[in-house]
Parts: structure tokens; sequence; C-alpha cells
């Protein structure tokens, strides 16, 4: 199960094993620009695992945090 539906071009935002919303409010689902969901699309057919963006090797959420906080 993924949370893109690429033939109806959404992606939904829920609490899962992987991910935690701040509130339940924050669940939705997005409208995606087709040109996004292409590309997606191409990155799903990379993947070699669960989700459809693959990292890097294995961060923590510390390291993650403070990596995004060097390129912000």
């Amino acid at each position: 199960m993924t949370a893109f539906n690429f033939e109806g071009g959404t992606l939904r935002l829920e609490n899962t094993e992987h991910l935690q919303l701040k509130s339940e409010e924050s669940a939705d689902e997005i409208d995606l620009d087709p040109e996004l969901i292409t590309r997606f699309m191409a990155w799903k057919e990379l993947s070699r695992r669960t989700f459809v963006i693959e990292s890097r090797g294995n961060r923590t959420a510390r390291t993650y945090r403070a990596a995004s906080k060097l390129v912000a």
C-alpha cells in the first residue's frame, strides 16, 4: 500500500508506522501536479524498497534534523 495514488494524482497524509502527524487534523489528501506525479513514478521505479524515494544511507532522526538545518 502506498500513500500515492498515481492514477488519481494525489498523495494521502495519515499516521503510519513511518509517519506521525502532529494532529489528526493534519491528515489530508493533496492534489499533485502532473509533472510531479511523473517524477514520483520514475523514482518509484528506481526504488528497491517500500518508499518511493530512498534515503542515501541509514540516518537516524537526529542526524537527519541536523543535516536539514545545515541545508536550510
